[in-house]
């Protein structure tokens, strides 16, 4: 039964009307074989703050899954990226490090279906010893334990990967929109470095600000309304990108040990009209065409500009990625 939801998510044909039932088939198979439940829970109970960020709580993890189309995507984009990795390999399995993965590994265990432990086996890192035991259990209970090279209860963005497990890809989807808040800068910065041929899962995330007309980001239709929606008309201006996390910065980033990363510089315009807004939208490049683009989950809403002033036209913003226990793009005008 996993295998043929894995294979629905999978499906080059498949949309959003596939994998929504897929998902929930995948949380049914989950409650039959763990003890873990999100209902009737304070969803910010067992969240840990680092001085590299929010590790958000063993339920609000769990709550992830409710995100149909970004959990079909991440998975979609890992399994490409494993089967890119099998046909270059030249001994195996081909190991994957998962980074937070919760307390589903929900990435990981659907592609324990399709792959075998001779191809591909798994190290999960977890911080809440609770969510890495669920992650056991329900791993043991559908039998999936040979997948697994290694459970490690540990902060990702302090752990040393041994010599003899270096792994072939990384996969963490400890993020929040415009790289606020969650950890995931500090664990690439700490990962990448120790394995800079491994895959880096999302291969990047790219943050870009724009002036935007709200009024035109979506249709609206009157509940009679028959046939498909149309696409909307979006009225936009892009300013440019303002930060960017991939392999490339990284490397540059390896002499820093402020509490900066640099980001990049833009302007707005002199005269602007009243019906634009500031705003910063997220684009996922979560492995080689598969991508979550404006509104495709919470991770790429658009989000205000951080500041409460009012920019007047003209100013000059320089960006930057402010390091430390809250996480988050800033500026300053130049």
């Amino acid at each position: 039964m996993l295998k043929k939801i894995t294979q629905d998510i999978l499906d080059e044909e498949a949309s959003v009307a596939t994998w929504i039932p897929a998902i929930e088939q995948l949380g049914e198979i989950i409650e039959r074989h763990t003890s873990f439940r999100i209902a009737d829970q304070d969803i910010a109970k067992g969240e840990t703050r680092l001085s590299s960020g929010l590790a958000i709580s063993p339920i609000q993890a769990a709550m992830c899954m409710r995100e149909t189309y970004r959990t079909a995507m991440f998975i979609k984009g890992l399994d490409i990226a494993i089967r890119e990795k099998i046909s270059e390999a030249v001994i195996s399995p081909l190991k994957v490090l998962y980074a937070g993965c919760g307390p589903y590994a929900l990435l990981a265990f659907p592609l324990m279906s399709i792959f075998t432990p001779e191809q591909v086996r798994f190290t999960l890192v977890e911080i809440h010893k609770d969510a890495l035991d669920s992650a056991k259990m329900l791993l043991e209970s559908i039998g999936l334990m040979s997948h697994v090279a290694k459970f490690v209860c540990g902060d990702a963005t302090t752990y040393k990967i041994p010599a003899n497990e270096k792994p072939d890809i990384i996969i963490s989807e400890t993020m929040n929109a415009c790289l606020g808040k969650e950890p995931l800068v500090s664990i690439a910065r700490n990962i990448v470095p120790q394995v800079p041929d491994a895959t880096m899962i999302p291969q990047s995330v790219s943050i870009d600000a724009y002036l935007l007309n709200e009024s035109k980001e979506h249709v609206l239709v009157s509940s009679d309304h028959v046939g498909g929606i149309p696409e909307p008309d979006r009225d936009r201006i892009l300013l440019g990108k303002v930060f960017e996390l991939n392999k490339q910065s990284i490397n540059e980033w390896t002499d820093i040990t402020g509490d900066q990363l640099p980001g990049l510089s833009i302007q707005i315009p002199s005269h602007y009209e009243y019906r634009y807004e500031p705003r910063l939208l997220t684009t996922i490049n979560v492995f080689g065409s598969v991508r979550l683009k404006d509104y495709d989950s919470s991770l790429t809403y658009p989000r205000k500009f951080p500041t409460k002033e009012k920019l007047q036209g003209g100013e000059i913003l320089r960006f930057y990625y402010e390091l430390g226990c809250n996480p988050r793009v800033r500026f300053e005008k130049e």
